[in-house]
């Protein structure tokens, strides 16, 4: 326990030393807050081992001599615990925030960078963002990126969206994402791609795909996350996914019904709406020549 061998002598050892493998009284010391008439209650996790524990002191006199007794209750498991229920609820409120704010999506430059900065930052990650495809080339529509890091002049987005597929398809799981924890592992298979990883200083990579009727649309991608948040990732990718490809498809048919109600399906000209709206903007300006 502390390091100590069986035999180590203690005698005339400092406890802060000892104890807590410090070279100066501890500042957190509770020794002025003790008496002999009260139990004090205290937490703290010990650096020497690594542990948690509830400790109980109290004064009293040994032999004529002040002295203190204390009693520690090792309590690591149960606070491990509390803070993996902690944890998994702040995740939790992490994804309702953003599946209310996916739900509303009125302006969507102004709700995902919204978005991307709150996953980012609970992430801990660098980067945040988003890719689409467009004649087969990745185009970053919406990014964040945290306010200490530095991003290079080439982004993924350089890359056509054949070589970004075929260099990471392999390593997509059943649930379709790509996590890295150390992109060097792509090294010996795909060394171009670990080559570009690199070179834009991404060392750990987690991507999930955007599709909408089978088809690549797109991918929300974090660069360099903490590693302790590598977990969270999947449920949090693939539940907003669902959600963003909702939204995604809510706003192509809302334009597509803005565009059936001015334009004629079959021929692509202006139809009776878009008659009676123009008409009526010009009602008031005088004679009018209107040419079919």
């Amino acid at each position: 326990t502390f390091g100590l061998g069986a035999d180590e002598n203690v005698v005339g050892r400092k406890c802060y030393s000892l104890l807590q493998g410090l070279s100066e009284p501890c500042s957190f010391c509770p020794n002025a807050r003790l008496s002999e008439n009260a139990v004090y209650c205290w937490e703290q996790t010990n650096p020497v081992v690594g542990r948690h524990y509830m400790l109980k002191d109290k004064l009293l006199t040994y032999d004529g001599i002040a002295a203190k007794v204390e009693i520690a209750f090792d309590t690591t498991d149960l606070e491990q615990k509390k803070y993996a229920l902690e944890h998994q609820l702040a995740v939790e409120e992490l994804i309702l925030l953003c599946i209310r704010q996916l739900h509303l999506f009125h302006d969507p430059h102004e709700d995902l960078p919204y978005i991307l900065e709150e996953i980012g930052s609970f992430l801990q990650a660098e980067q945040t963002y988003i890719l689409e495809v467009h004649d087969q080339k990745l185009y970053t529509t919406f990014e964040w990126c945290a306010q200490d890091s530095i991003l290079p002049e080439r982004q993924l987005s350089d890359f056509d969206e054949a070589f970004f597929a075929d260099s990471l398809k392999s390593y997509f799981t059943t649930e379709e994402s790509c996590i890295l924890e150390d992109t060097t592992t792509l090294c010996s298979s795909h060394p171009e791609a670990c080559q570009l990883l690199g070179a834009l200083g991404i060392h750990t990579l987690a991507v999930v795909p955007i599709e909408l009727d089978g088809t690549l649309v797109g991918c929300i991608g974090v660069n360099n996350p903490a590693r302790e948040n590598l977990a969270d990732i999947p449920l949090i990718f693939h539940t907003l996914r669902y959600f963003f490809m909702a939204a995604i498809r809510r706003e192509l048919d809302e334009k597509r019904l803005l565009k059936l109600n001015s334009y004629d399906p079959l021929t692509g000209a202006y139809n009776r709406n878009r008659y009676i709206k123009d008409t009526k903007r010009l009602e008031g300006r005088g004679p009018v020549g209107i040419v079919y």
